[in-house]
């Protein structure tokens, strides 16, 4: 186990591997634990939340890293109905 001493403004210096990190602290009885995380804007959270969506987004990254992609059109305005019409309907 390896033990590390605050400075006086209650400072803790992990090293350079810990570098620009994002950790979220957590207390628990009496212990401090350092989890990291990574933060999602909340304009894309959604994705997360919809299993099937991020099932197909990740299907098709698959794809076009297979070259079986293809080119489609799309319509930003219909694109934004789906996807309110996706949000409600996984509430």
């Amino acid at each position: 186990m390896k033990t590390y001493t605050t400075d006086p403004s209650g400072r803790l210096c992990l090293g350079k591997e810990f570098a620009n990190k994002m950790f979220s602290l957590q207390m628990k009885q009496g212990n401090i634990e350092l989890v990291p995380v990574q933060v999602v804007p909340e304009k894309e959270a959604w994705l997360y939340k919809n299993s099937k969506a991020l099932a197909a987004v990740e299907q098709g990254l698959k794809q076009a890293k297979q070259g079986k992609g293809k080119a489609l059109s799309f319509n930003l305005e219909d694109d934004d109905a789906w996807l309110e019409e996706e949000n409600l309907r996984n509430k």
